[in-house]
């Protein structure tokens, strides 16, 4: 079916003509009536304030809010009861009468032995004075600022509401949809004035536009600042510099960057550390028995004579060369 259709609209101009002008005429219509719209224009109602004559002169004490129970669901858990009542609210900018509707849901464990129908009625009760404390409260605040209505200001687009202003014949405030053609008026130089050298005279006759005179921007940039030295390191800082063109060309084009994010290399250094490595130097043992021998140290304490006593003792060192360990014997004799 759908290959009939393009073969159809391939084959058959006329149809595809047909179509396009719909469009086009359906287009033209569409500007029309904005134009339209524009030009003629529209009136324009807004409304302002409220309307509180229905709630200054309801009696409160006496209102009906006709509470009423319009169904009763439940699953495990719950009931669901579905209600409506009467109250007073702004509606269109004027307090009136309105219908409220709302469900109330009833744990059955919270319900317990307590009969459903009183304890619906007594949550309800509580609904309709909370409703009635809130319209009091309106009331009276709406008694301090006396009757109120609502005010309607009537606003035009276009040429409607449009006064003439007879001395300048204009409309003042309208703005034209169709704006008139700009005219440009370009005045000639004086004869010798800024005249171009024939290299660069237009040849074209009449052609009045200027050459445009060539300015290439000499950046100079100075250091970025603050150095990455100076700030602590792995922390992120934004470095900036300033950048001035030296021709002065009054163009941004072709401007060096000016602020770029940098991270700190500055580490303190830590007291106490020379930064210098010792490198161990190992010597061979030698296990030589000249050498053992040579090793291995006596040493003998000569007997000390005193007046009071006259006791001799002998101390023997030897050293284990394998081990480190020092055995030390003494030996005391009498004479």
């Amino acid at each position: 079916m759908l290959q009939k259709i393009i073969n159809f609209i391939k084959y058959h101009n006329a149809f595809t003509i047909g179509l396009i002008l719909v469009f086009v005429a359906s287009g033209v219509i569409l500007a029309s009536d904005t134009v339209r719209e524009a030009t003629i224009g529209k009136t324009v109602v807004e409304q302002q304030g409220i309307d509180n004559s229905a709630l200054l002169t309801a009696d409160l004490g006496d209102f009906d809010f006709s509470m009423q129970i319009n169904g009763v669901l439940e699953d495990n858990e719950n009931y669901y009861v579905s209600y409506t009542y009467q109250s007073l609210a702004i509606v269109d900018n004027v307090w009136q009468l309105v219908t409220r509707e709302g469900t109330l849901t009833v744990s059955k464990i919270a319900l317990g032995d307590r009969d459903l129908g009183l304890y619906v009625a007594e949550e309800l009760g509580e609904i309709v004075d909370s409703e009635l404390a809130y319209l009091a409260e309106v009331q009276t605040a709406e008694e301090q600022k006396g009757q109120t209505f609502v005010q309607e200001t009537t606003k035009y687009t276009g040429l409607i509401g449009m006064i003439l202003n007879p001395a300048t014949k204009e409309l003042p405030g309208y703005e034209p949809v169709v704006k008139p053609p700009e005219i440009i008026v370009q005045s000639e130089p004086a004869p010798g004035v800024g005249s171009l050298p024939a290299s660069q005279t237009p040849s074209e006759e009449g052609n009045s536009e200027p050459f445009p005179i060539s300015c290439s921007p000499a950046w100079v940039c100075l250091s970025w600042s603050p150095a990455p030295s100076t700030v602590a390191f792995g922390e992120q800082f934004t470095q900036t510099r300033t950048c001035t063109d030296y021709n002065n060309c009054g163009t941004e084009q072709g401007r060096p960057q000016e602020q770029m994010v940098a991270i700190g290399t500055y580490q303190p250094s830590i007291e106490g550390s020379t930064g210098t490595t010792t490198e161990a130097t190992t010597t061979p043992l030698d296990t030589s028995a000249e050498y053992l021998t040579g090793q291995a140290e006596a040493t003998t304490t000569e007997a000390t004579t005193t007046e009071e006593a006259v006791t001799t003792e002998e101390t023997a060192t030897t050293t284990d060369i394998f081990t480190g360990t020092t055995t030390t014997t003494a030996t005391t004799s009498e004479p």
